[in-house]
């Protein structure tokens, strides 16, 4: 039996359909989506301008190239009212992220949507404490209350740096302290510790000095880079399966020369402009490795280093 119910047809928004903007919930490279929220038993038409979504239904879409729509970007929710919605969400085309394009991730951020008839209907409703072998709900005042009291206890007796933070880094909806003025001022100023870990990793250091050692800064390309490139290094790292649409979208054009023109707007006059190559330094044959030699292998140089051995 599937967890979620499969379908085969999905309503289409009406026309007078709430829609809200929003950052994919998984990954870091933070792909832009458009969510449309409507009464369930209202639809609109097939035609462009009888639908939210501006989309002719009744013309065949082109593969690979039309609004992606899937089961998997729909859901029914239960709203504040006690009513049940439509709720569709969908990669934005006007994204210069992600451009229309979205993860097996991303392309399922409905699913992870509260709803009385999914699995998802199964959430905490409120704060629990543990008294003795039990989980007792409590409200949200004396949770806040009792995490308070026990972070300035610890904060006095052991000092700031004895309250240790873990935070999500440059995440879609992650909120790494980078992104959330609040939590880095709460936990550094507030609290005062200096004792902070990202979510992959137990500190928040390797990949920074890493960097600076070699002369750069950390976190210092953005998506344009990785078309421009003449090079694209992936050092440990497998950007197809984990940012899968940075690779696909922008990683991946530059390597096939689909991006050239853009390369001779920005390059200097008489500056070649071809189609990047690609290094990936990782002992293991990755799915970005193995891609990339799908796309073009002439222009992919995968380097294995010993098990064992120091990479610098």
């Amino acid at each position: 039996m599937a967890v979620f119910e499969r379908k085969d047809s999905i309503p289409i928004p009406p026309k007078d359909a709430q829609k809200f903007t929003s950052p994919c919930q998984y990954c870091n490279v933070g792909c832009g989506y458009n969510i449309y929220r409507w009464p369930v038993g209202k639809e609109g038409g097939l035609k462009s301008n009888e639908n939210a979504l501006g989309i002719d239904f009744t013309k065949q879409g082109v593969a690979l190239q039309s609004q992606a729509i899937t089961e998997t970007m729909y859901s029914v929710v239960k709203g504040e009212d006690g009513n049940l919605y439509n709720v569709l969400i969908i990669p934005a085309e006007d994204s210069p992220i992600n451009r229309g394009n979205y993860s097996i991730r991303g392309g399922a951020n409905a699913e992870a949507t509260y709803s009385p008839t999914k699995p998802t209907r199964e959430r905490v409703h409120q704060p629990l404490i543990r008294v003795g072998d039990e989980l007792m709900p409590v409200s949200w005042e004396e949770a806040i209350d009792l995490v308070a009291r026990v972070t300035k206890g610890i904060k006095d007796k052991y000092g700031p740096d004895s309250v240790a933070m873990k935070i999500h880094d440059h995440g879609g909806s992650g909120a790494g302290f980078e992104e959330n003025w609040a939590v880095g001022k709460f936990f550094f100023i507030a609290v005062g510790t200096k004792m902070l870990s990202i979510h992959n990793r137990p500190a928040y250091n390797s990949e920074v000095w890493g960097q600076r050692e070699r002369g750069t800064h950390e976190l210092n390309y953005t998506y344009e880079d990785a078309r421009l490139a003449d090079t694209i290094v992936l050092w440990g790292a497998n950007s197809f399966e984990t940012a899968s649409v940075f690779y696909t979208e922008h990683m991946l054009p530059n390597l096939q020369g689909a991006t050239i023109d853009e390369k001779k707007k920005e390059y200097l006059k008489g500056e070649p402009a071809e189609p990047a190559r690609m290094i990936v330094i990782d002992p293991r044959k990755t799915a970005s490795v193995k891609v990339a030699e799908i796309a073009a292998p002439y222009r992919v140089l995968h380097l294995r280093p010993n098990l064992g051995t120091d990479y610098v």
